[in-house]
């Protein structure tokens, strides 16, 4: 019997396209850590929801916060937390990845937009 997703989950919202990045951790001439990221994978397709967000003053800066949540296709390369989405010019970071009715189809994937 093969695996079919909920009926809340719908392909045809997959529509966004974003970039899914990896971190690497190298050493420079000094010792130093130096972290670089590379695209892993490019033109994904995705479903984007913001989940939340808002605007805060923490000290004397206004820090904007967005929560929001991408479904894509299940890799098992994704369900590291050492990546982040760059989606429409914005960077988010990843903090959770959960697969979509426990299936191995899609995976959601928890972010918040980093500064």
């Amino acid at each position: 019997m093969t695996w079919r997703p909920g009926k809340r989950f719908r392909v045809g919202a997959m529509r966004e396209r974003i970039t899914i990045q990896q971190k690497t951790d190298t050493r420079n001439d000094s010792g130093q850590a130096v972290s670089t990221w590379s695209d892993l994978y490019t033109n994904e397709p995705a479903r984007f929801t913001q989940t939340g967000g808002g605007q805060t003053y923490r000290g004397q800066q206004l820090q904007e916060d967005i929560v929001a949540v991408f479904v894509v296709r299940w890799r098992s390369a994704i369900e590291n937390t050492q990546l982040r989405v760059v989606f429409d010019s914005t960077t988010y970071g990843i903090t959770r990845a959960q697969r979509v009715d426990g299936g191995r189809r899609y995976l959601e994937l928890f972010a918040r937009a980093t500064t």
